[in-house]
């Protein structure tokens, strides 16, 4: 038969099975949702009296390292900043989550390429953002087909 050396071990493995069926992993999709979620959150005001200094964008024309010359700041009702050749200005609204951006006001100094084709496209691509997020310390403004401009914290600008 059994000796009482056997009988403990098939009864210890037993209790480890059974133990072991008890427990059940949280689904997967549930576990990266609440990851995803505590690093990026999704913003229903933008941070008032900030500056940002843009450190990526997969926008086209946003996409170079030049680009990272663009500051924004943003106060109650208003962007602004410098596109790294004119000084802008645009008016915002938050509502439920959503960003909406007007047309942009500049001044006029004239600029060389590629200085100049990335102004052109930060200023088409303010009025199509769709919402705002924090990922860590950093902005990201979305917008329409996952387009995501990232700004990092930045120093006021000296007057």
């Amino acid at each position: 038969m059994f000796s009482i050396l056997q009988l403990r071990n098939v009864a210890l493995c037993s209790v480890l099975l059974a133990m072991s069926g008890c427990q059940t992993p949280p689904p997967e999709s549930d576990t990266k949702s609440e990851v995803v979620a505590a690093v990026v959150a999704k913003l229903d005001a933008l941070p008032v009296e900030t500056y940002w200094a843009l450190v990526s964008s997969n926008a086209s024309g946003l996409d170079r390292a030049e680009a990272t010359s663009i500051r924004l700041n943003i106060d109650h009702s208003r962007l602004s900043g410098d596109s790294g050749c004119n000084q802008f200005s645009a008016g915002y609204q938050m509502l439920e989550n959503r960003l909406s951006v007007g047309l942009p006001a500049a001044t006029k100094r004239g600029c060389e390429s590629p200085v100049a084709q990335i102004e052109q496209a930060l200023f088409a691509l303010l009025p199509t953002l769709e919402s705002a997020s924090m990922d860590g310390s950093d902005l990201i403004l979305h917008g329409a087909g996952d387009v995501n401009l990232r700004f990092t914290p930045a120093a006021a600008p000296i007057d």
